[in-house]
């Protein structure tokens, strides 16, 4: 009797310890092998994201190469979940609204530069049109998980345009290193990770 009432709090508590354990939930999930197709398109628009917030002078240009292997470091090891593709479709879509948004203003308040090579009407014009379809793209592409790299670019030409410029200068192409970004990053880190 007495080694029951000695035993009894300590069976007790280590029948307490599973059943706490399983009260905290699922563990979280293993990590998960990516393809590198799969690799190549969440680190292209993470890619293009950094670029876009490069050109607002919201992240330095010079830390985007080093953001990219961190991030491939990070995909390797974890995966990507559904919440991450969410979280960066949400970003590429806000972020380019505001790209959109800043355009559509300027040139409805009268700001822009437009080149001398057609009439400011037919600039005006094609810019609304485009920025139009560029917004319903953007909707689109984000959507479903698709690059929305052409989408950007187009972006880039009206901003030229506003700046004077009938076609992109170096100067104003924010997107034109993405693939090569995205290539460094993928080859000097996955490597150190089995695919």
């Amino acid at each position: 009797m007495k080694l029951l009432r000695f035993l009894g709090p300590v069976l007790l508590t280590a029948w307490a310890i599973p059943a706490l354990s399983a009260d905290l939930g699922p563990s979280p999930p293993a990590a998960t092998a990516v393809s590198q197709e799969e690799l190549r398109s969440y680190i292209a628009r993470q890619a293009l994201l950094l670029q876009l917030r490069a050109a607002f002078d919201v992240e330095p240009l010079d830390r985007i190469a080093a953001d990219l292997n961190s991030q491939v470091r990070w995909v390797l090891r974890h995966g990507i979940t559904a919440r991450d593709r969410a979280a960066l479709n949400d970003d590429l879509l806000a972020e380019g609204s505001y790209y959109l948004v800043s355009l559509r203003y300027l040139i409805e308040a009268g700001g822009a530069v437009w080149p001398t090579d057609r009439s400011e009407p037919s600039y005006v014009n094609d810019a609304r049109v485009l920025l139009d379809a560029l917004q319903q793209r953007l909707f689109e592409a984000t959507a479903s998980d698709t690059d929305p790299l052409a989408i950007f670019q187009q972006l880039d030409t009206i901003n030229a345009w506003t700046e004077g410029y009938s076609q992109v200068p170096a100067n104003l192409d924010h997107f034109a290193s993405r693939d090569a970004l995205v290539e460094v990053a993928i080859s000097s880190n996955s490597a150190r990770v089995d695919l």
